[in-house]
């Protein structure tokens, strides 16, 4: 039971956490009868280090499951990561220095394995820094065998409820990745562009209309002009047609609403394969869909001299054409939104392919009913209207992409007959036709529909094995809002469909960490910073602490390292009240008291101090428990904290030295370690390696703290009239403080005080607990008023009346030099302020709220100042 001088965070903390692991803390209990909590690890993508994102949400589940675990319950917090399809094959081709066109898939995949090898083990480690007491036995990968028969498993369910369908619709579509990728993960940027004003001649007319285009480019795949029916402008073009400029093709002019009549001219050209908007005015017009670019981004056959050129040469090119025939009126210098691929950076390009979709108009119904009758909640609710926004605007799912990393869609095509056959297992050969020749889809899976799976496709469904049967459905997902739509409805919508139930029934949402600016942490800010570099740095626990204390559920949390040394100091001020309470108990009991103890009763007298103590002990345990419950993450340790620093540090381990000193009662020593271990267990969650390594010192009856019972309350000792009482007494000795502290009295030096209550029922209180005042320097205390009140400083409060005597406490020279200085220094702040708020300039372009605070500065110097002379005149008048 001896503790270091400081707690090793460095040497430590990777040997406490092989201890748990070894000892299998972190295992599901072979007890199936008990409670469950289960809870799935949003798994991380295998492409490169954990952020300060990844350090939230994991210490955020880190905190749930080690209470949840302490109060009884069977743990199962399942880990794994994400194969990351797009952004694994960018960083690979990448690194490599390879291009697809000069390697096989498989090949390919062999260097994909050979990533997932190297970068998943890296990311486990930084995920077991943090202290995750996940369950490594049920590790998963959105690739394993399990996870691929389950997806295959739905695709062939939902294609057999023509839920899946294959279909030519616009998406969007990365010509550098060369794959369709989600609306989700196209990000905006404004750019500067320019609005090129097109004649567009009627046909067999010397007549045009005029059309405002940013991208001239895309005319060859032009197949209608529209017009607003409201743009009384152009009533007289109804059923008439024009010549797309170059292409020379004959087109007609449709009337529709969508039509902006303050856009450019109010006419608009209508290419449908290249973007969105145009295409559903073709749906409404039954217009020709003519694709014009190539896989990689480059203008095709369409485009007839230009084929092959980039839509940046192209453009050039086109333009230069254009002018060479007269067909452009002017140009106009036009800021607008170009959408751009988020994981490689390149300009995305809306085009209309062959992939395949999910139908979303009835799997939503069942997530839309779940939330309204109150069987998934969200924490905070707010996110509630963003999850019924997204669910009522969702279109078909595009659930194909053209990569190689991911599971490959299990669908087959018969060279021979042309059947489309879906099957779970590989297809050999045609079951219309038993010829051999069949070629497997070339196209993956959206990652997003494996991870959708992921809550019950790890529990070994679609087979009911014993982990489903028991975990399923989990009971919270802790998240980060920003994937509410990327995931979190994708997993509700294919477990109703799926399993008929929810996944989970708690959607717990993380903020963002950004810097101390508030600005989101990003490679191309250079403001990124690394929590494994904390840790090294700091230790777990302080970022732990540093994290859980900010970060208000799904609030964004501004982080500045500069305050990790104050969040230190918490791990230090445990540590060190900790060492005290232990070698006070070895130094001052012989004998085990702790037989005059039972049934949690203290049976020896406790005085207001000691039943303060354990009162307040166990209401915090009420309190932490309940903001636990309710994953009230921050304001739990904030409970703790303030308790453990202010109330059990700051008061009763004080008022212990005093009662050890003067051997007045030392089994208040079992007290402090009565209430040092609820501490220990409630801050656990938080700190577990600190704690830990306390607990192990301090008691051998317990193997480990993580496996330790949660504390109870214990409701024989909460006591609201100790509470009060305390608090009466402590803002007496606080008054006294103040005064000495006011009249710069040396902590050493005692005196005696008269105190005057309101209230003389609480006279008994004082005389039974006069022994406390040793706290505040005062060694007699009278309760009446003195008949002499020469050298006396007084404070008058609503409940009592404090008169300190100053006899031969202050050194009246240096108290004058020291009011004085104060003096000098408040005056100069008051010809500051004066200077300021004589400047009209200033008081008239100010924001008001600084004028305001200018001006209640000045008033409260002035009242300083005052208070100061008064001082100063009354110490000159005592040196005469």
């Amino acid at each position: 039971m001896i503790l270091e001088k400081k707690f090793d965070f460095k040497n430590r903390e990777n040997k406490i956490y092989n201890f748990w692991a070894k000892n299998n803390f972190f295992s599901v209990d072979d007890d199936y009868n008990k409670k469950k909590f289960s809870i799935v690890m949003p798994p991380p993508n295998i492409t490169g280090k954990l952020h300060m994102g990844h350090a939230l949400n994991l210490t955020w589940q880190d905190i749930l499951v080690r209470f949840k675990r302490m109060c009884g319950f069977n743990v199962l917090w399942l880990p794994g990561t994400d194969h990351a399809s797009i952004a694994t094959e960018i960083k690979i081709l990448k690194e490599k220095n390879i291009s697809k066109k000069n390697i096989t898939r498989e090949k390919f995949l062999e260097y994909a394995q050979e990533w997932k090898e190297k970068f998943e083990s890296e990311i486990i480690n930084q995920i077991k820094k943090i202290g995750s007491s996940c369950d490594w036995n049920e590790l998963n990968f959105t690739l394993d065998k399990n996870i691929n028969r389950a997806v295959n498993f739905v695709f062939e369910d939902l294609y057999n409820k023509k839920i899946i369908y294959k279909g030519e619709k616009i998406i969007n579509y990365c010509p550098n990745c060369m794959t369709s990728i989600a609306d989700a993960e196209v990000k905006y940027k404004e750019d500067n562009g320019y609005l090129y004003y097109l004649k567009y001649f009627l046909k067999n007319s010397s007549d045009f209309l005029v059309v405002a285009t940013t991208r001239p480019e895309t005319i060859f795949g032009d197949s209608a002009i529209a017009i607003n029916p409201s743009d009384i402008r152009y009533l007289s073009y109804i059923n008439k047609k024009v010549i797309v400029p170059i292409v020379n093709r004959e087109v007609k002019i449709v009337f529709d609403n969508y039509v902006d009549i303050n856009f450019g001219t109010g006419v608009l050209k209508i290419t449908p394969a290249h973007d969105f908007n145009d295409f559903d005015i073709s749906q409404k017009h039954n217009l020709k869909i003519i694709n014009i670019f190539d896989d990689e981004g480059n203008l095709n056959e369409s485009a007839g001299e230009f084929c092959g050129l980039n839509v940046s040469l192209s453009r050039e090119k086109i333009i230069l054409k254009l002018e060479k025939l007269n067909l452009i009126i002017k140009k106009e210098k036009i800021k607008h939104n170009i959408g751009i691929h988020e994981r490689c950076g390149e300009i995305i390009e809306p085009m209309v392919k062959p992939q395949w979709f999910l139908k979303m108009s009835e799997l939503t119904k069942p997530c839309i009913k779940s939330y309204e009758n109150h069987e998934l909640k969200f924490f905070p609710e707010r996110f509630g209207e963003v999850y019924l926004k997204w669910l009522n605007n969702l279109n078909d799912w595009c659930i194909s992409r053209q990569l190689w990393w991911g599971h490959r869609i299990p669908v087959y095509y018969c060279e021979t007959c042309g059947e489309i056959l879906v099957n779970q297992e590989k297809i050999l050969s045609c079951k219309k036709c038993r010829s051999k020749k069949i070629k497997q889809e070339e196209s993956i899976l959206d990652t997003w529909f494996s991870s959708a799976l992921w809550p019950f496709a790890t529990l070994g469904w679609p087979d009911k094995t014993l982990d489903y049967e028991y975990f399923y459905p989990t009971d919270l997902l802790v998240t980060g809002y920003d994937i509410l739509f990327f995931w979190v409805i994708k997993m509700i919508f294919s477990a109703f469909e799926e399993t008929k139930k929810l996944p989970f029934k708690n959607v717990l949402f993380n903020g963002i960490v950004r810097d101390k600016f508030g600005r989101k942490m990003s490679k191309s800010l250079d403001n990124g910073i690394d929590p494994i570099e904390i840790i090294k740095n700091f230790g777990a626990d302080t970022l732990r602490f540093s994290l859980s204390i900010n970060a208000g559920t799904g609030s964004d949390i501004k982080f500045n390292i500069k305050d990790l040394e104050n969040d230190k100091n918490f791990c230090n001020k445990l540590w060190n009240a900790s060492k005290f309470i232990i070698d006070i108990k070895k130094n001052n009991l012989e004998n085990n008291i702790r037989s005059s103890k039972k049934n949690n009763v203290y049976d020896f007298d406790l005085d207001i101090s000691d039943r303060f103590i354990l009162s307040r002990a166990n209401h915090i345990v009420l309190n932490v428990t309940q903001l636990l419950e309710s994953y009230e993450i921050a304001n739990a340790l904030k409970k703790v904290h303030d308790f453990f620093w202010y109330e059990f540090c700051d008061w009763y381990i004080e008022c212990c030295k005093i009662k050890i000193y003067l051997n007045k009662n030392k089994s208040c020593i079992w007290i402090l370690y009565d209430v040092l271990i609820i501490c220990l267990k409630l801050l656990h969650p938080f700190l577990p390696f600190i704690t830990e390594e306390i607990f192990l010192n301090i008691q051998d009856k317990e193997k480990s703290i993580m496996i330790s019972c949660w504390p109870e309350c214990n409701n024989s000792l909460l006591d609201l009239d100790s509470e009060n009482n305390f608090e009466f007494l402590r803002s007496i000795i606080k008054t006294i403080r103040n005064l000495r502290s006011e009249k710069n009295i040396h902590p050493s030096k005692k005196t005696f005080v008269h105190i005057i209550l309101n209230d003389k029922k609480k006279e008994e209180k004082i005389n039974q607990n006069k022994y406390l005042f040793g706290l505040c320097g005062i060694n007699k205390i009278f309760l009446d008023m003195p008949e002499n009140k020469k050298n006396m400083v007084r404070q008058i409060t609503d409940d009592f009346d404090i008169l300190l005597s100053l006899d031969g406490l202050i050194d009246k020279e240096s108290n004058i030099s020291i009011l004085e200085k104060k003096y000098k220094k408040i005056l100069k702040e008051i010809e500051r302020s004066d200077k300021i708020l004589s400047n009209k300039e200033f008081v008239k372009k100010a924001k008001k709220d600084l004028v305001e605070l200018e001006c209640e500065k000045l008033r409260s110097n002035k009242e300083l100042l005052d208070k100061i002379k008064k001082e100063i005149k009354l110490n000159y008048d005592r040196r005469s």
